[in-house]
């Protein structure tokens, strides 16, 4: 009986664990940079962060924002974006960073790059800074 008192808490911390892409991106304070959209250079710039379970923010060319992200690893499902500061008169929702997040379904992360991938097969690279 000792014994199971002294290891249910260590089964419950796995229980408990990450599994959504911010347990598996580095540090919380890692940006991930885009880098390419489609082997390409991308016509804006924009970084990410996975500061916590389920909370994304991050900056496009328009807004700095933060998003909530709740879908268990592979996928990815950033959504409820908001502006914490605007650069631009358009809506968040007209950022085209955060319009190319919006559609992401599947990330993968190794090492210091992350890939995301939309329905479409369309890929953005990002580097960890």
């Amino acid at each position: 009986m000792l014994a199971f008192f002294l290891f249910f808490p260590i089964m419950l911390s796995g229980y408990f664990a990450d599994e959504s892409i911010s347990g598996y991106a580095g540090p919380p304070d890692t940006r991930w940079m885009l880098a390419t959209i489609d082997d390409q250079q991308p016509e804006f710039t924009g970084y990410v962060m996975f500061p916590s379970e389920g909370r994304v923010t991050g900056q496009g060319p328009c807004h700095d924002f933060s998003a909530r992200q709740t879908a268990p690893y592979p996928w990815i499902e950033i959504t409820g974006f908001t502006s914490e500061t605007a650069r631009c008169d358009a809506p968040v929702g007209d950022d085209p960073f955060v319009r190319l997040l919006q559609g992401f379904v599947i990330s993968e992360v190794s090492g210091p790059v992350m890939i995301l991938t939309n329905e479409d097969g369309v890929s953005a690279l990002f580097r960890a800074e």
